[in-house]
């Protein structure tokens, strides 16, 4: 999964580069992971500033597997379920 600035991210995003701007917080290079939000973040709060960005693969984000974006509910519930329905027994469960 490498999902893109949802329209809540994009706001956020925003929000932040008008608080920097008003508080003249400026940046020399920003730094993200190689994900298209963390790109699109960067690119958003640059805005129109001379401003370097780098994009390091080593930061890049944890493969939580069949887990990989859901909220810790949502797997929760998928576990019981799976342990209800006989799927899983206790020594088979781990989390990432």
């Amino acid at each position: 999964m490498n999902p893109e600035l949802d329209a809540t991210g994009r706001e956020q995003a925003h929000k932040l580069a008008n608080k920097l701007e008003s508080c003249g917080i400026n940046f020399d290079c920003v730094v993200t992971s190689g994900t298209k939000r963390a790109r699109e973040t960067a690119d958003i709060v640059i805005g129109e500033k001379e401003t370097h960005a780098e994009h390091w693969a080593d930061l890049a984000e944890i493969d939580w597997g069949i887990w990989d974006g859901k909220v810790a509910m949502e797997q929760a519930l998928e576990l019981t379920m799976k342990w209800q329905e006989g799927f899983l027994d206790g020594s088979m469960i781990t989390t990432p």
